[in-house]
């Protein structure tokens, strides 16, 4: 019977330092080192409210690269809030040459541009960071959208 209770007294404790082991909430495992930031607006490059309109729920997705110029492994994604901002943690698990920020355009939207501040703008959707980004400015990462809006002349003719 001893040996019943001094295995599942084991079994607990051994289950107890595994979850302590592997949850960020308790402060213990991966921790957020750094966060990669900015916007996604609707309008011209380089126009900000009121001469742009903030996009909310568009996808902002992070990869992680060791070779220039590809875009690398997923890590994580989110989507804008009301205001367009949006904000990627890098955690110190996150060991990469090349941090790559893509934006997937919104259903009937298209990209005007992509601007950063100390990130390369590799493509319209694309902004990279070179490891390591300590020492960097890692806010200000931003994109701008435009609508499909198609316009084709119409002729009525009337046909007899």
């Amino acid at each position: 019977m001893t040996l019943v209770w001094a295995s599942i007294l084991l079994l607990i404790l051994v289950t107890g330092l595994n979850a302590q082991a592997t949850d960020p909430a308790q402060g213990v495992g991966p921790a957020q080192t750094y966060t990669l930031s900015g916007r996604v607006y609707e309008g011209n490059v380089g126009l900000e409210p009121p001469n742009s309109t903030p996009l909310q729920g568009v996808t902002v997705s992070l990869y992680c690269s060791n070779n220039y110029g590809q875009q690398g492994t997923f890590l994580r994604s989110t989507t804008t809030d009301s205001n367009g901002w949006y904000g990627l943690g890098v955690y110190d698990t996150d060991l990469c040459d090349y941090y790559n920020i893509v934006e997937t355009d919104p259903v009937g939207y298209f990209s005007n541009g992509a601007t950063t501040v100390d990130g390369s703008a590799l493509t319209v959707n694309w902004i990279e960071y070179t490891y390591p980004l300590s020492g960097k400015t890692l806010t200000g990462n931003k994109f701008w959208d435009g609508t499909n809006h198609v316009y084709l002349p119409i002729t009525l003719r009337n046909y007899q």
